[in-house]
């Protein structure tokens, strides 16, 4: 053989050799991306079939209290604008004398319909929120941004009763020492200042427990009825415990002698709550878009009916509409932030 045939040999078997090498790791590779493909299709349709019950279970969980919460909103709007009304302040008022130092709590307010509606409408929603709150402690809200969204405006309301010093420091400050030495006394001379117009999440506990049942069929807690809970009212005031007599009075304190004058922090969480309420009313239109903007939120926490939050009469002192309005929106923008930041 030549030697140029003999080269030839040579090279042919080792381009075929290398040609053969090169298509088998072609193939490994074919095979380890195929094998890929289909452990990535797995992973998704994995991840699609959590999603889908993680959903299920989010809306079965979400929804019946939500609608509930709605429902209720309404009515805590209601006896937050009755508020401006000066015939209603007439029947807040105690039941009783202010009780010795050492029983720890302030006087009973009177078993009257404007004392009951008025608690029950305040605290009742909340009921729900706690029982949400219970129920949704192991679901992925991000699944559903819109839920995510109404579960914080929802907790928001909850969360605004133990905030009374933040609003009064929010500008225009408020002079506000609840918990002054000698308060008993200092807040009969300025109740503005010295008297609480707040809760700790401990005393809202105690009402929430009092307005709080079971579900006789599913074993679970429910808000009771405004029926069942004036019944209980005079029950707990003729004949109550001491701490379910505590948990009512802490309860309706702010209410006490309630004149737009004497409690303008408390004025200021309800007109919070009220945008709150009203915002998660919005979140249920079917047109609907998650806030983007600045002006989005604005719209989102617009307050409605501003005519209906105004005072009925001409009283020297009150805290001013426009004022409140604008602490509120500082409040709300504060509140917020971290969770959704405002764009100025």
């Amino acid at each position: 053989m030549s030697l140029a045939l003999e080269i030839l040999a040579v090279v042919t078997g080792t381009t075929g050799a290398a040609l053969s090498v090169w298509n088998a790791a072609r193939v490994r590779g074919l095979e380890r991306f195929k094998s890929e493909l289909k452990r990535e299709e797995a992973g998704a349709n994995a991840r699609l079939d959590y999603e889908y019950e993680a959903r299920k279970r989010l809306y079965a969980t979400f929804e019946p209290s939500a609608f509930q919460l709605l429902e209720l909103g309404r009515y805590a709007l209601s006896r937050i604008t009755r508020l401006t009304e000066p015939d209603l302040w007439e029947n807040l008022v105690p039941a009783e004398p202010d009780p010795p130092p050492e029983t720890r709590r302030p006087p009973m307010a009177a078993a009257n319909y404007s004392v009951i509606s008025t608690l029950y409408g305040l605290f009742a929603p909340l009921v729900v929120v706690r029982n949400m709150r219970r129920g949704l402690t192991l679901l992925d809200l991000s699944l559903e941004p819109r839920i995510h969204l109404q579960y914080e405006l929802a907790a928001a309301i909850y969360g605004s009763f133990s905030d009374d010093t933040r609003l009064s420091a929010l500008a225009p400050s408020l002079p506000y020492d609840p918990f002054a030495k000698d308060w008993r006394r200092l807040r009969a001379i300025d109740p503005a200042k010295y008297w609480w117009q707040g809760l700790t999440m401990g005393r809202l506990e105690g009402i929430l427990d009092v307005l709080t049942g079971t579900d006789t069929a599913t074993h679970t807690p429910r808000v009771i009825s405004f029926g069942e809970f004036e019944e209980l009212y005079d029950k707990i005031a003729t004949s109550g415990t001491d701490m379910e007599r505590k948990n009512l009075a802490v309860a309706t304190n702010a209410l006490l002698g309630f004149r737009p004058e004497t409690r303008p922090v408390f004025w200021r969480l309800l007109i919070v709550q009220a945008r709150l309420y009203q915002a998660l009313m919005r979140t249920k239109d079917a047109a609907f878009r998650q806030p983007e903007s600045s002006d989005d939120w604005q719209q989102l926490f617009r307050l409605e009916q501003q005519d209906a939050f105004r005072w009925k009469a001409e009283i020297e002192g009150a805290p001013d509409f426009d004022e409140t309005l604008s602490v509120s929106d500082a409040y709300l923008r504060e509140r917020f932030h971290d969770w959704y930041v405002f764009q100025t």
